[in-house]
């Protein structure tokens, strides 16, 4: 038969282009078919179509079914009907033969079509295409020719809607090619059938434009620019072609009526003028989101997305294909912002090159784009004068360019202008003087908060953490919120030092004191703990929202939130934050827990945390060791930069059961050996290789043993299975004796090596928390770190200055010190022409603080020039700075006051 002939062909060892003759020249041989030979070879063809694993074997179904339809279309016919149309677009096709399903139902369609049939297309194409598309954008326009070519299978009603809102989604999921102009333009001609059915969609049998499905498109792609982690397809911009210029407003209106998305919506538009063709038809959707975010006075969002785009597009208008459309779009960024030389800094560096190409096309185009190029330098360079070479280029260029001389004008006088906080957007002048040698930003003390500012400036220094705070999403997290918006403070701001009043308002625990001075390395652990916490909740919340609260796990977690009275507990690894002074009995350090018995034990196990050991099981009288794992702590920016994992185990000594158990850290604290005394030179490696050392758990220090019934001697040992990303550790310097209830510090001498290895692991020490003082009743807390020049400098609350590398001696001791893989980068160096751009609320809060000290500046100038007494600059802060600090200098000896100290920081 003629099945097993065509399957012999494709079978048959040669090139796939005689294959494809043999199969064109045997069906010409065989136009007359039996109906059980016709009915064998469709369900050939069909297969070959849909489950072909090469080009060869696609194309020859295709010419079996083509072949069927010229010569057996009566026969065939019969066999084709409804269930056979949703059996293809049910059909679990490759991702290779995807594309193949539309063009078989079109096929079908030509051959036999009737209502029901039509209806079941329409009933499955919308669910089709959001199920196989994926960035293909053969499937969508197979469909796009389906649905034109039989438009009586164009959904109706809601299902219409859903279409529009389908295609639109899948259009933005297509990759763009780059750099291939062959590419782009076979892209922009599917496109053109993509526009050709949502034309036919819209305005339908009516021949009028649906307004009601066009604002579902436009809604989609407006959702997509703002949700989307990656830059939506710029093939999106051929939608936008299609709306009417009279709809635009509205449309534009519409979109700003949203809280937020303003700067990545206008930022991308501005991209897609110059990297997709016909750019003509979406400057007026450019032109229509700078008039609305003008009418609504958003001149921050306005001035943010021209100093992101501009310096691209004033050199675009060199390409004839995009000029018409990008021009006016440069005018008007640069005409608005002309009280301000920042914009026309952006591009001067350009303004000859772009001059010189205009000269050389000498078309009517260029020459009306050059004069307004020579206009906007004449004036631009009239209103802000330079005395270095700035401007020499851009001066000889404009001599070469004589004929267009005198130059016209700019821009009328009574253009708007775009200001913030009544000001004008300028604040280049001034960013230089206010910020330190370094420019490095001071944190302000608010009355004995060294403490904080110290560790807040450490994990500033933390290149991934802060990187990834300020990266960071925050909506329902308060904590990271405020931490945010204070490092991109501390990173742009113009002030020599911020007040972190919002910050400390949030992040101080509960059982802190104000205005008393207070432990560094609690304060990092309650901060990080709540940091977890949140992005914890927020995520669990979030999941929960979207799977509702029918499943088992939303059943779990309701019932918890009902026992707790709506607190978050955390289980097994982490204490519940929520939990009246929960630091105040949080476990001791690993060192600590070995030496507790009895009720301690239970106490300690009931409020650990993820730092300390968490419920270390006693030796039993198994002789096989019982081993036991804390659960996997959840995966947060927190536990990413500085969680580890280790195993601690126990061996009675008596009976020789040991005891295995596996918890996650994120700080290691490091007990002195208790052979050593003051004037004892240790190394932090030292500290490290005791920490890990088998310990002898005897005397008064005997580990209790279930299976003995009593206390015994032990051995305990520590292994490091999962080191962190960056290590925290923490030296035990506050003593206290318990007989005597007095209090010390250890001043014991420690070199804080550059290097240390923990478990084969190497790191490099970046920062170190340092307590300057000889007693724990008073003391200063200020932090040394280097960045990726490896030059060191201090933090001590607002000054912020260079200082000499480790080691350091007492009085002045490291306390907390942080260390980093090798692999890890460190925080760059400040370059204020470069710094790393920022979230739109973001630039927004730096953009009015840098207004608000501005306008601080010049209130200063004005009393100075009425002849008043000179007051303290407030470009430091509201709040009465320093109030611990001698603001320069060695640090201080004393913040004043005693320290307050839970029990868990002392050695006992």
């Amino acid at each position: 038969m003629l099945p097993d002939v065509l399957q012999n062909i494709v079978s048959v060892n040669m090139s796939d282009k005689m294959k494809e003759l043999l199969i064109a020249k045997t069906l010409r041989a065989n136009q007359e078919l039996s109906q059980e030979c016709c009915v064998t070879t469709l369900d050939l063809g069909v297969r070959w179509v849909l489950e072909g694993d090469r080009p060869m074997v696609v194309t020859v179904g295709w010419l079996v079914l083509q072949h069927l339809k010229d010569f057996q279309q009566s026969t065939i016919s019969e066999l084709l009907n409804v269930a056979t149309l949703e059996k293809f677009l049910r059909f679990n096709a490759s991702s290779y033969n995807r594309a193949e399903v539309p063009a078989l139902v079109s096929w079908s369609l030509s051959i036999m079509s009737s209502q029901a049939m039509e209806v079941a297309v329409g009933n499955l194409i919308t669910d089709f295409l959001r199920e196989n598309v994926h960035g293909d954008i053969n499937v969508l326009v197979n469909v796009s020719k389906l649905l034109c070519e039989h438009p009586r299978c164009i959904p109706v009603a809601d299902e219409r809607a859903r279409l529009c809102e389908v295609v639109t989604a899948n259009v933005a999921e297509v990759p763009m090619p780059k750099a291939q102009p062959a590419q782009v333009s076979q892209l922009v001609k599917q496109m053109g059938f993509v526009q050709a059915l949502l034309i036919r969609v819209w305005k339908g049998e009516e021949g009028k434009s649906n307004e009601q499905l066009m604002f579902r498109c436009l809604a989609v792609l407006h959702a997509t620019i703002i949700d989307r982690p990656t830059e939506p397809c710029p093939a999106l911009a051929a939608i936008l072609h299609l709306v009417e210029p009279h709809f635009i407003p509205k449309y534009v209106t519409a979109i700003l009526e949203a809280s937020q998305g303003h700067f990545r919506t206008l930022h991308t538009l501005c991209q897609w003028l110059c990297c997709w063709p016909r750019a003509t038809l979406l400057s007026p959707w450019v032109l229509a989101l700078i008039d609305g975010l003008e009418t609504k006075q958003h001149f921050d969002v306005l001035m943010e997305v021209t100093l992101a785009t501009v310096e691209y597009l004033f050199a675009a208008i060199m390409l004839p294909v995009v000029r018409s459309g990008v021009i006016d779009v440069v005018w008007r960024m640069i005409a608005s912002s002309r009280h301000s030389p920042q914009v026309f800094h952006k591009v001067v560096n350009q303004v000859p090159t772009v001059m010189a190409q205009l000269v050389l096309e000498n078309s009517d185009s260029s020459r009306t784009c050059l004069q307004m190029v020579v206009n906007m330098s004449c004036a631009m360079v009239a209103a802000f004068p330079r005395n270095d070479n700035m401007y020499d280029p851009l001066i000889r260029a404009l001599k070469d360019c004589s004929s267009f001389l005198p130059p016209g004008e700019f821009a009328p006088e009574n253009m708007p202008a775009w200001l913030i906080g009544g000001q004008f957007y300028y604040v280049e002048n001034h960013k230089s003087r206010e910020r330190s040698s370094l420019n490095r930003v001071g944190l302000n003390n608010l009355g004995n908060t060294c403490y904080m500012n110290c560790v807040l400036q450490a994990l500033f220094m933390t290149h991934r953490f802060c990187s990834t705070v300020l990266d960071s999403g925050v909506r329902s997290q308060p904590l990271l919120s405020k931490l945010q918006a204070l490092f991109a403070l501390l990173l742009h701001s113009q002030r020599r030092a911020i007040t972190p009043a919002k910050l400390l308002a949030v992040a101080k625990p509960p059982f802190f004191q104000p205005g008393y001075q207070q432990d560094s390395s609690e304060f990092l652990t309650y901060l990080l703990d709540v940091l977890h916490e949140q992005e914890m909740h927020a995520t669990t919340s979030s999941e929960s929202t979207v799977l509702g609260s029918t499943g088992d796990g939303g059943a779990k977690a309701s019932s918890v939130e009902a026992a707790t009275g709506g607190a978050m507990v955390r289980w097994m690894t982490e204490e519940d934050l929520s939990y009246p002074n929960t630091l105040e009995y949080k476990a001791h350090s690993l060192a600590d827990v070995t030496q507790a018995t009895g009720d301690d034990v239970q106490q300690l196990s009931n409020f650990h945390s993820i730092s300390t050991d968490s419920g270390i099981q006693s030796v039993c009288g198994d002789e096989k060791a019982t081993t036991s794992s804390s659960p996997v702590p959840y995966e947060s920016l927190v536990q990413q930069c500085f969680g580890g994992r280790l195993l601690i185990s126990f061996k009675c000594l008596q009976c020789k059961a040991e005891s295995v158990h596996t918890d996650h850290f994120r700080d290691i604290p490091l007990a002195f050996p208790p052979d050593c005394g003051p004037n004892h030179k240790l190394h932090i490696q030292d500290l490290l290789d005791y920490f890990t050392s088998p310990e002898q758990l005897s005397g008064e220090n005997q580990y209790h043993c279930d299976s003995c019934g009593g206390l015994r001697d032990a051995q305990r040992t520590i292994q490091i299975l999962q080191p962190p990303s960056h290590l925290v550790l923490t030296l035990k310097r506050f003593q206290f004796n318990s007989q005597t209830g007095e209090r010390a510090k250890l001043l014991h001498w420690v070199h804080c090596s550059e290097s240390i290895e923990l478990y084969r692991q190497s790191y490099k020490l970046y920062a170190a928390v340092i307590h300057s003082g000889s007693d724990i009743d008073t003391g200063h807390y200020y932090t040394l770190a280097c960045d990726e020049t490896l030059s060191w400098q201090i933090f001590n609350d607002s000054l912020v200055a260079p200082c000499d590398s480790p080691p350091w001696s007492p009085p002045d001791t490291p306390y907390i010190l942080f260390y980093a893989r090798p692999e890890e980068k460190l925080q760059p160096a400040v370059d204020l022409l470069s710094l790393p751009s920022l979230h739109p609320d973001l630039v927004k809060l730096v953009k009015y603080d840098d207004i608000e000290c501005l306008q601080e500046m010049w209130n200063e100038d004005k009393r100075r020039r009425r002849g008043g007494k000179q007051q303290p600059s407030s470009r430091r802060g509201p709040h009465n700075p320093d109030q611990d600090s001698n603001n320069g200098g060695n640090p201080p000896g004393s913040c004043g006051g005693s320290m307050n100290l839970s029990h868990n920081r002392f050695v006992f």
